[in-house]
């Protein structure tokens, strides 16, 4: 054999030698690119967690999402203390209320949405409108929303009949009601602020007066009188005694226990209440039920027209998003917000009803949910009722309102 045949045979196995190794470094390549591919997407989300069974709830919306996208990992971000770290922190969407909204907003870190983006808006309460809804652009899409109700018993005919003020005042009885029947109502902490702000809602329904009196400097006597007639109505012991730490649940406890006229809460105090009803049945006592419960709003004012501050949860884009991350996002969004994941939230099992108002209408009025807890339709016409003014940038959140009132109001 020559020597040249030889080296020609020795140039060819080099040559097969490489193109195997490049055949085998391609097919690495291959493999590793279609791995990234199968890679779950992240969305990072933080909720507004005034939610029951909160823990529950957030793990049940990401295992369920999960499931539906597989092509997605749901992270969803604890934020203790909420607004303590929210100006902070940062995720691809926020679920926020009208002060966080506000805040974000204001802080340019959120992005519009187009109105294609917000499915069925005749389907909110106008107050959603009222806080996610800036400037002729969307800003975010309601979730949840909230407002003061007033519970009693729906045989007390008295109360069902009252529409003012004075009239509550006058079947409750004012300072000289009966022990044991008054007014059930917190009145410490925040909540004190949060109730004449309240009554300057229902005394002037107007954006104007509403600021000009939100403030420890000018605060408005028609509105101050309204609490201290509120105080005389409640019994000792209940809703103004800095002694208590479990005043939520004295409170609902006192009013299934028949003990308390009337009680003023958001829509989450039928889900403590019925955990009450429960705990009671089990120890053979006999109590108010949900069905011997009736739901009308919380009035303060005497001029026949009835107005409520309300509360709107809604989900937001970070301003950093674009591309298959903002699609990302939008798609969860539309999915969390929907009348049927709704109802999922809302009621988990027939057994297990938050109780927490939902921003869309149709939800109120879905038969299932209707036929689990009916008193879904008497918070209805309520939350109709709500409304929310926008504060000025300048606006420095009342300082030193709740201190004042606190001062000007009795202990009981």
């Amino acid at each position: 054999m020559s020597k040249l045949f030889k080296f020609k045979g020795l140039v060819l196995v080099i040559v097969i030698a490489m193109l195997l190794v490049l055949a085998a470094g391609c097919g690495s390549q291959e493999t590793t690119s279609t791995d990234a591919a199968d890679s779950p997407r992240t969305l990072s989300v933080i909720f507004f967690d005034w939610i029951p069974q909160y823990d529950e709830y957030a793990k049940t919306i990401e295992t369920a999402y999960e499931a539906l996208h597989p092509d997605i990992d749901l992270q969803i971000i604890d934020l203790p203390g909420y607004y303590d770290t929210l100006d902070t922190t940062t995720a691809d969407v926020y679920e926020l209320d009208e002060m966080g909204l506000y805040q974000l907003y204001t802080a340019d870190r959120l992005q519009p949405l187009a109105d294609e983006e917000v499915p069925d808006p005749d389907d909110y309460f106008p107050i959603c409108k009222d806080v996610a809804y800036i400037d002729g652009t969307w800003w975010g899409v309601p979730h949840w929303t909230c407002t003061y109700f007033m519970y009693y018993n729906k045989n007390d005919t008295e109360l069902a009949a009252a529409q003012t003020f004075s009239d509550l005042e006058e079947v409750i009885g004012g300072k000289d009601h009966p022990y044991g029947q008054g007014l059930l109502i917190n009145m410490s902490g925040d909540y004190t602020q949060y109730y004449y702000q309240d009554a300057l809602v229902d005394l002037y329904g107007n954006a104007t007066d509403y600021f000009k009196y939100n403030t420890a400097s000018n605060m408005s006597p028609e509105a101050t009188d309204v609490m201290k007639r509120i105080v005389d109505m409640m019994d000792a012991g209940t809703g103004r005694d800095p002694l208590s730490n479990k005043i939520f649940d004295d409170l609902e406890r006192q009013f299934i226990y028949g003990n308390g006229r009337a009680y003023v809460y958001y829509a989450e105090g039928l889900g403590y209440m019925n955990e009450i009803i429960k705990q009671a049945q089990n120890l053979g006592d006999t109590t108010l039920t949900l069905d011997d419960i009736a739901i009308k709003p919380f009035v303060e004012s005497d001029d026949g027209d009835v107005s409520q501050p309300g509360f709107v949860d809604s989900f937001c884009l970070d301003k950093s998003l674009t591309g298959q991350k903002r699609a990302d996002a939008m798609e969860f969004i539309n999915w969390v917000t929907s009348t049927e994941e709704v109802v999922k939230q809302i009621a988990p099992t027939p057994d297990s009803i938050r109780y927490v108002s939902p921003a869309r209408i149709s939800v109120y009025e879905d038969p299932g949910l209707l036929e689990i807890c009916p008193l879904y339709e008497q918070l209805k016409p309520v939350l109709a009722l709500a409304s929310y003014y926008r504060p000025a940038a300048d606006w420095d959140w009342a300082p030193g309102l709740n201190d004042k009132l606190d001062s000007m109001l009795p202990v009981k």
